[in-house]
């Protein structure tokens, strides 16, 4: 298996190219959504993306530093990049986002600029690349991971590159959600209630820190209330513009119906930010990218029911997953999906949808049905 120091080396060098996006939607079912954007070449060959199962009372992923080194307390679905040059082994080098089986959800986003604590050379030192597992695994909502990072009870640690940085947006079932940003060696936690810019909008992008972003939404809200105001809604694939679009996307809709209609509109939302393959502009791509910076895939974490649901950029058939399935008793070994390279359908075949057609009428019924065209 690759050295930790090789994959983190390996991540850190994409760090800067990474342009992801992270929302709640506004209504009552906990649905968040992230996307992964990145260029085509921009995971080493040893390297690819998977969803990997963590069992309860397992090593977990974030055992690689004395501060993780405990067995899971909760089980967790992570998206991971996995080293696959044993495919046999699939061993999780980095989590990069995942849900537990409670409903927290952590997911690793970029933040160039980020300067982060220096190591303590003691058992609180966590490796940057362990923090999504340590979450997971250890903690049932946000607010006990700020209690514990307020606490220091682990200093996270990792790269001081200026064009690198890593911050992390974590939910729950609550509405209450977390941004984790580190700035000038310090590590900043953020609460965000989704409450309308009260606390926060819900919304995670990438830079500037999120302290701008929210208040730029304020900003812009300012202007869009004006007697006689021009604004237009933003269109590019910077964060900044992410950031409000995703906003006005999703405070716009009305109350879902029904289940199925809240994850049409999460997804929706999703949609206006997925950035298309090829050489778009507009992003906020830096150099070395191979195909530029796009949508690798996308997420949607059900937070109540503990569900995730996710497609890529070759497969935009929405997948389903339950923990509860992944989690049964018969799951006590990891198990893994990778994620860009399957057999999952890219289709729902309708045929045996279809049913028989009524006799069309004819003569005056036709006209009184108003199916007959006139010219």
């Amino acid at each position: 298996m690759r050295s930790t120091a090789t994959a983190i080396s390996a991540l850190l060098l994409i760090a800067g190219a990474t342009a992801c996006s992270n929302f709640l939607m506004s209504n009552d079912y906990q649905i968040s959504v992230r996307t992964m954007d990145l260029g085509s070449a921009d995971l080493s060959p040893g390297l690819s993306w998977g969803l990997l199962s963590i069992p309860k009372g397992s090593a977990g992923t974030a055992s690689r530093g004395p501060a993780a080194a405990q067995p899971t307390k909760y089980a967790a679905l992570a998206f991971s990049v996995l080293n696959n040059s044993v495919p046999a082994a699939w061993s999780p080098e980095m989590v990069t986002g995942g849900m537990n089986e409670v409903g927290l959800s952590c997911d690793s986003q970029t933040l160039l600029g980020s300067s982060y604590p220096n190591k303590t050379g003691t058992s609180k030192d966590l490796d940057l690349s362990a923090f999504c597992g340590w979450a997971l695994e250890g903690y049932s909502s946000t607010l006990a991971v700020k209690e514990a990072l307020d606490a220091k009870v682990v200093v996270v640690w990792g790269s001081a590159q200026p064009d690198a940085g890593t911050h992390f947006a974590l939910r729950d079932a609550t509405n209450l959600s977390i941004v984790v940003e580190f700035i000038d060696k310090q590590t900043m936690v953020y609460v965000d209630g989704n409450d309308e810019g009260k606390t926060g909008f819900g919304v995670m992008t990438n830079e500037p820190p999120w302290p701008w972003q929210t208040e730029n939404v304020r900003h812009f809200l300012w202007k869009e209330g004006m007697a006689r105001s021009a604004i237009s809604m933003p269109g590019n694939w910077y964060p900044d513009e992410r950031y409000l679009r995703i906003y006005k996307a999703k405070s716009s809709m009305a109350r879902p119906g029904s289940y199925a209609e809240a994850i049409s509109q999460a997804v929706q939302v999703l949609n206006t930010i997925t950035v298309p393959i090829g050489e778009q502009i507009g992003t906020d791509s830096g150099v070395g990218e191979g195909e530029a910076d796009h949508t690798n895939y996308g997420v949607v974490y059900d937070h109540k029911r503990k569900v995730v649901y996710w497609r890529t950029e070759t497969n935009q058939n929405l997948q389903r997953v339950a923990l509860s399935d992944i989690f049964s008793a018969k799951s006590e070994k990891p198990i893994f999906l990778p994620l860009m390279v399957n057999e999952l359908p890219f289709y729902n075949d309708a045929f045996k949808s279809f049913k028989a057609a009524a006799p069309a009428p004819a003569g005056d019924a036709a006209d009184a049905a108003g199916v007959r065209f006139r010219k």
